[in-house]
């Protein structure tokens, strides 16, 4: 257990450290500013007829959650129309415990990364969008947005070059750190 919590601190303050180098030397880069998830990517199922208790964090999503929060990275929920109101209430707990923004993903693509902007500030910077598999809703964000596709079996993975893949949630942190490294 202490080795574990040690990891996390490095992880942790690498990724700060990283963010903070590169925003004392570049100004106006496209670092990542932003991880918005699906809602398919943080919760576990409940039984139906389950009320919002009955929701809970995948594995993983805990400490990614709180080194994101420590990173001073901005974080966001997404979810669907249609999403049933005891998972969107889960999703509103988690989001609030987490310090996180909750968006509602509708047919309106422009209108969403509007409200993101709006909420998040315009002032560059990389949005990445965190799927558990490749949804072809998901095609129309990447024009805006960097997606991270969590999950994928390297035969169904895509030539689409705004579209990484990653085989545990456990990796976006270095994920990032690479992506950031890559603009400084």
């Amino acid at each position: 257990m202490q080795s574990r919590r040690q990891n996390d601190a490095v992880v942790s303050v690498a990724f700060s450290r990283s963010q903070t180098r590169r925003h004392r030397r570049h100004k106006n880069m496209s670092s990542v500013k932003g991880v918005i998830f699906d809602e398919s990517v943080l919760l576990l199922s409940a039984a139906p007829n389950a009320n919002d208790l009955a929701f809970r964090l995948r594995s993983g999503a805990y400490s990614l959650l709180r080194k994101l929060r420590q990173s001073k990275i901005r974080t966001g929920v997404s979810y669907r129309l249609g999403l049933s109101s005891d998972k969107v209430i889960a999703l509103k707990r988690i989001a609030t415990e987490y310090l996180c923004d909750c968006f509602l993903l509708d047919a309106s693509i422009d209108g969403v990364v509007n409200e993101i902007n709006e909420a998040w500030g315009d002032n560059g910077g990389s949005i990445l969008y965190v799927v558990s598999e490749n949804k072809d809703a998901v095609h129309k964000l990447s024009s805006h947005w960097l997606i991270i596709v969590v999950g994928v079996k390297s035969e169904s993975m895509s030539d689409n070059s705004s579209m990484l893949y990653i085989n545990k949630l456990e990796e976006l942190p270095m994920t990032i750190c690479n992506l950031n490294k890559k603009v400084a």
